[in-house]
């Protein structure tokens, strides 16, 4: 009879031992995946700052670039010689 009872004690206690640490396998998961995320968060953030640091250095190496505008077509007053083009006709032989 007592032989009984110690088996279900027994048994009581694997079972709560095994909850236990389901429960703190479960805590580390969490503890995991809270790191985890929190280190994606600061990846990007630090991605982010990084790239906008890098537009606004473009940006200030552009600035110091001259701006030429460029135009569709050749204006042919301006440069009447060019390819053969500019002279309206006018062929010499």
């Amino acid at each position: 009879m007592y032989i009984y009872l110690f088996i279900y004690v027994f048994i009581i206690i694997i079972i709560f031992y095994f909850i236990a640490i389901y429960f703190f396998i479960c805590i580390f998961m969490y503890l995991l995946l809270f790191y985890f995320i929190i280190y994606i968060y600061i990846y990007i953030y630090i991605y982010i700052y990084i790239y906008r640091v890098f537009q606004e250095e473009c940006a200030r190496l552009w600035e110091g670039v001259p701006y030429v505008k460029v135009y569709r077509y050749n204006p042919k007053h301006l440069c009447p010689k060019l390819n053969g083009y500019g002279d309206n006709g006018q062929r010499k032989v």
